[in-house]
């Protein structure tokens, strides 16, 4: 009865709150316990409880949880699965997008997309039956997809598939993306410190590039969003994707991503709190441009 009358009660609370400012406002306590994007999204590589990995603003959601366990489900599903929750347990919430199509006065329908939000707990604040083989299954299971491609395989890939021109630059330098003229300029990677330094900071301009007109169009080539309002939003998008992509080739380094440089978007975040559910949902799409999956 208990869990019920919580259950209703944080339900109602929640849609007293606008989503994305929920959803800012968890992801922001996160932040504040995190070292790094990579810290965030790599934490404890989310998984529900059916085996389904959590991506995209799910990871930022649940990726660095107190719990050490890596397994969520809804009351639900850890119901099916032969476990129930724990007396006074607090839910977390994950978001999915969904879309339907209403009907207008004609009877036309066009179709929307709305962001829906789930209630889910940590395997930890649930009894199992002991001995749950399942669960200790899908606990080391670290690698829910296909094993990724190499870095250079990924970048020599996509360069080339897009015809996109990369500048390797003899001397210490800004790297940028031209949408102008489709083009990464980059310092040669001989000069970092080491080669993850190095593909970090080609990912970050990679994704860049993924937002030209001809691909996702994030910006137009004459538009000044490189130095515009919209520039942040797309700096997160750059660097959340930047991180998904490091993730997926197995390039692990925190360049650019100190305490004060991540808490440093706190404030951005803070005053657009739809920026963190767009740009992650920006950069999932552009990793998934670059793998070509």
């Amino acid at each position: 009865m208990h869990l019920l009358h919580c259950t209703i009660t944080n339900h109602i609370n929640f849609k007293r709150m606008n989503t994305y400012t929920l959803i800012t406002n968890q992801i922001i306590a996160n932040i504040k316990n995190a070292k790094s994007w990579s810290d965030m999204i790599n934490a404890t590589s989310p998984v529900n409880i059916t085996g389904r990995p959590y991506n995209g603003i799910n990871r930022f959601l649940l990726g660095k949880s107190k719990y050490k366990s890596r397994i969520w489900g809804t009351f639900k599903q850890i119901t099916q699965y032969g476990g129930r929750v724990k007396k006074g347990e607090k839910s977390s919430i994950v978001a999915l997008w969904m879309r339907y199509k209403p009907k207008d006065a004609t009877g036309a329908t066009e179709e929307r997309w709305y962001l829906k939000l789930y209630h889910v707990f940590n395997v930890e604040q649930c009894t199992f039956i002991d001995g749950n083989e399942y669960l200790a299954q899908l606990e080391g299971k670290l690698n829910m997809d296909a094993i990724p491609a190499t870095a250079d395989k990924v970048v020599s890939s996509y360069l080339k598939r897009e015809h996109i021109q990369l500048v390797t630059v003899q001397n210490h330098s800004t790297p940028y993306y031209s949408p102008a003229k489709d083009l990464i300029s980059i310092t040669d990677h001989l000069l970092y410190k080491n080669n993850n330094e190095y593909l970090m900071t080609l990912y970050h301009e990679i994704v860049h590039s993924t937002g030209h007109p001809k691909r996702l169009h994030r910006f137009d080539v004459g538009s000044s969003v490189f130095g515009s309002h919209d520039y942040s939003l797309e700096e997160l998008v750059a660097e959340i994707g930047a991180n998904f992509l490091s993730a997926s080739t197995g390039v692990s380094y925190d360049f650019m991503n100190s305490v004060a440089y991540i808490k440093s978007w706190i404030p951005h975040l803070e005053q657009h709190p739809r920026w963190i559910v767009s740009a992650a949902s920006k950069a999932e799409r552009a990793v998934e441009s670059v793998l070509n999956c």
